[in-house]
Formats: structure tokens, C-alpha cells, sequence
């Protein structure tokens, strides 16, 4: 093809992707293992999950061109062999899910906004049943860039062997990095549900996966030496190195291990760790293209 297919508009959709999937799976997490803390922030989290997911939907709707024909992707299923139409199917039904999710946890909520259990076995039951769907769809939603971009000319590097892995690890990682800012911001300070520790082993596993991706990348015979050359110009060198491993990895696992309290650096370090991991996310998809 003479020319780029996709423009800035879908740059941004499979970098912005990754927050409302990691938003999600982080609240899952945290509503199964700290259902005291998630009861303080996990309705922020959600509703900026969904307020997100509904960005990123106006994006693709709005670069596919035909805005008016936009629902068949949703509701005709004889295109299943189309990624692009399966996350358009993933998109609507978690957008479906967090609607559902957030007026059953309405529902639930008790005296003074704090949550409760149901009151009867059947409501936990659709409440835990959602909460493990949401998980599921946003796993899915998480490493979808990998799938659709491999098909592609376009992004040799989301064809690699690690690319799906490194998705879903920026995904998570923004997602603590959101809740890390809602913590923040709401004053949430249960120790016993601190995001800080998490979000430290969360960048040494980071810190890995992006460390065997370089050597997988450099031992690759079936990617052109011009993509790899990528990482060696001034602007790969500043996306990789000076963005997803600096900013994104170097300066908020000081700023966590230092900082075990306060406002401002927890912030300072969750907006580090969302300028890295939508770095490393644009780096995969625009290297070579």
C-alpha cells in the first residue's frame, strides 16, 4: 500500500485502551481482596473506566469514517473473523457491564455511601458474577492491540513474540497508576489496601518483560534492521529509553520506595507511570510503520 492506513486516531485508541481494561482488572482485584478499601474508590474507578471506554469508542467510530453504519459492527456476527469488529463487540458489552455493575453496587450501597454485602445470596451471586465477567472482557480488551496489529503491515513490533505480554502488563500498569491517583485524591489511607507495594513489584515485572522484549527484538531475523533501528533515532530513543524506561519505570519505583505516604509524590509517580506505559504502547504500534 502507498501509504499509512491509520492516522492519529487510532494511535490514540490502542494507547488510551489499555486504561479503561487496566481500571477494571485492577477494581476486580481490589474488590476481592480489599472489599473495605474498594468500597471508598471503586466507583471513582469505574466511572472513570467507563467514561474512558465511551472516548475510545467515539475515536474508532469517529476514524472508521462511516459513522452511521458503525452499528453493524455490533450487530451483525458473520464478521467474527475481523478483530477489529470483536473488540468493537468486547467494547459494547463491557461498557454494558460497568452500567450494570455500578447500578447494582448503587443498589448495594448502605448508610453514609459505604457498601455492603447483599443481603441475600442471590444478588452476591449476580454481583460476583459480573465482577468476574468485567475481569474476563477487560482481559480481553487488554492485549486486543496485539491481535488486531499482528495481522498488520503496519506495526512489525506488535507481531513479536512479547508484544501481547507487554500490552497487558502498560494496561495493568496504568490501571494501579489511575487508582493510585484516586487513592490520592480521595485520601484513602488503609494501609492494609496501599497500592504502593503492588505498583513496585508491578514495575520490576515491567522493567523485565521490556528487558527480554529489547533481547528478543535484537535476535528477531524477521524484522527488518530498519525497525530495530527505530529504537536508535531521536525519537525512538527518547519514546524508549527517555519516556517508557525513564519516566515511566526509573522515576516512580524511586519516587514509591522513597515517598511510603503523602499526596504529591504518589501522584507525581502514578502520572510518571501513565506517561511511560502510553510510551511503550505507541512505540509497539508506530515502530516501522
Amino acid at each position: 500500500m502507498p501509504a499509512t492506513p491509520w492516522g492519529p486516531l487510532i494511535a490514540l485508541y490502542f494507547v488510551l485502551i489499555g486504561l479503561p481494561s487496566g481500571l477494571t482488572l485492577v477494581s476486580c482485584w481490589r474488590t476481592v481482596r480489599w472489599p473495605h478499601v474498594a468500597s471508598r474508590t471503586d466507583q471513582a474507578a469505574r466511572v472513570v473506566a467507563l467514561v474512558a471506554l465511551l472516548l475510545v469508542s467515539v475515536v474508532l467510530v469517529v476514524d472508521l469514517g462511516r459513522p452511521e453504519r458503525s452499528f453493524l459492527m455490533l450487530t451483525q456476527f458473520g464478521n467474527l473473523g475481523s478483530p477489529i469488529a470483536v473488540g468493537a463487540k468486547l467494547i459494547a458489552v463491557k461498557i454494558l457491564l460497568l452500567v450494570l455493575d455500578l447500578y447494582l453496587r448503587h443498589r448495594a450501597r448502605g448508610p453514609g455511601g459505604l457498601a455492603r454485602i447483599p443481603a441475600d445470596r442471590r444478588t452476591s451471586m449476580v454481583v460476583g458474577t459480573v465482577t468476574w465477567m468485567l475481569a474476563a472482557v477487560s482481559l480481553a480488551l487488554a492485549v486486543y492491540p496485539a491481535a488486531v496489529l499482528s495481522r498488520t503491515w503496519l506495526s512489525p513490533l506488535s507481531a513479536t513474540s512479547g508484544a501481547a505480554l507487554v500490552y497487558l502488563v502498560t494496561s495493568v500498569l496504568m490501571g494501579v497508576a489511575a487508582h493510585l491517583a484516586i487513592d490520592s485524591l480521595l485520601r484513602v489511607r488503609e494501609q492494609a489496601g496501599s497500592l504502593r507495594m503492588p505498583a513496585l513489584v508491578l514495575l520490576g515485572v515491567h522493567a523485565v518483560v521490556l528487558a527480554f522484549q529489547v533481547v528478543a527484538l535484537v535476535g528477531d531475523p524477521r524484522l527488518d534492521p530498519a525497525v530495530i533501528a527505530t529504537f536508535a533515532t531521536a525519537s525512538g530513543a527518547t519514546l524508549w529509553w527517555g519516556l517508557s524506561v525513564g519516566v515511566g519505570v526509573v522515576v516512580p519505583a524511586g519516587g514509591l520506595a522513597i515517598a511510603r505516604t503523602g499526596r504529591g509524590p504518589h501522584i507525581g509517580c502514578a502520572t510518571a507511570i501513565l506517561v511511560g506505559a502510553c510510551a511503550c504502547r505507541y512505540l509497539l504500534f508506530a515502530a516501522g510503520g
